[in-house]
């Protein structure tokens, strides 16, 4: 629950970048795919994590799991925003080809 707020702010710049198509650090830009998957690294662990606190809460209320997977909710959360945040980053450091037009 302490990535909420983080969350909100990947989510936000990943749609920001989806619909420029475009990222730039420092003198470092990216465009096309690059900046789409970028994007998409960056929306995607929101609706994952909701998604996957909607199935955790009907196993708590249908009795097929305990209160004790929350922390394993926690952790999970945790895993999906360093993993978004790893995927942005590995799509941005990749090299940009030059198609020579």
């Amino acid at each position: 629950m302490g990535t909420l707020a983080f969350e909100i702010i990947m989510t936000l710049a990943g749609l920001i970048i989806l619909i420029m198509r475009k990222v730039q650090v420092g003198r470092m830009q990216r465009t096309g795919w690059q900046a789409t998957a970028i994007g998409l690294s960056l929306l995607l662990p929101l609706p994952l994590v909701l998604l996957m606190g909607m199935v955790m809460s009907v196993l708590i209320a249908t009795g097929a799991a305990s209160l004790a997977i929350v922390e394993v909710g926690n952790s999970a959360e945790l895993g999906l925003v360093l993993g978004g945040l790893a995927a942005a980053g590995v799509f941005f450091s990749l090299p940009v080809r030059n198609t020579g037009a």
